[in-house]
């Protein structure tokens, strides 16, 4: 058996963000089973770290998701019904709303959202609501799931500025969605009548991670 010497430095390999450090080898002297040994290594090693965008890219999927609502069913609670702010004199009414609306972008399909408001005398509101989405989520799959929102709107100038945190509520999707997970921060404008409203942030279901 011939020797062969083998010397190996490490070179930083970049794929789709991830960096890795693969060896590069270089042999000197005559051919022997070491080199093509080590040769074989190099090649599954490349094979190897070269997969890594697909493993990386079923991680989740971050969102940029489009939600347009309109036509609201309106229960004034104890606000006025007229101006839907609280009656001279209160500080506060409270009150409920019903939406529907579409999505498009990562998340495509159709949504339910049923909150609860508290509106201030200076025209500003707060709410809470849960809302139900049925649709597919790009890499994910196709199902319902349900969000969590929390949020304000501004004193409207002429509209309302929404901003709003969202989270998935635990064991609420069902299909390829069943353990999906999640959450992140919407923003948007919006007047009595509909609403155009961004929501960024990730899902991802655990054998995703």
């Amino acid at each position: 058996m011939s020797h062969t010497t083998v010397t190996c430095m490490l070179a930083k390999i970049d794929f789709g963000g991830i960096a890795a450090h693969a060896p590069r080898c270089a042999h000197r002297e005559e051919i022997g089973m070491e080199r093509r040994a080590v040769g074989v290594f190099c090649a599954l090693l490349v094979a190897i770290l070269a997969s890594l965008p697909s493993m990386a890219s079923a991680a989740g999927s971050h969102i940029q998701a489009n939600l347009t609502i309109g036509s609201p069913s309106i229960d004034p609670g104890n606000c006025d019904p007229a101006t839907q702010l609280p009656y001279p004199g209160d500080a506060v009414c409270i009150g409920t709303e019903s939406w529907t609306g579409t999505f498009t972008g990562v998340v495509a399909g159709t949504s339910l959202l049923e909150l609860a408001f508290t509106a201030f005398a200076d025209g500003h509101y707060v709410y809470t609501g849960y809302q139900d989405i049925s649709g597919t989520v790009a890499g994910l799959g196709s199902g319902t799931f349900t969000i969590q929102d929390q949020g304000a709107l501004t004193v409207p100038n002429p509209n309302f500025i929404l901003n709003e945190g969202w989270h998935v509520v635990g064991g609420s999707g069902t299909g390829p969605l069943t353990t999906l997970q999640g959450g992140g921060t919407a923003s948007g404008a919006c007047d009595f009548t509909s609403c155009s409203v961004t929501y960024r942030g990730s899902l991802h279901t655990p054998a995703s991670n």
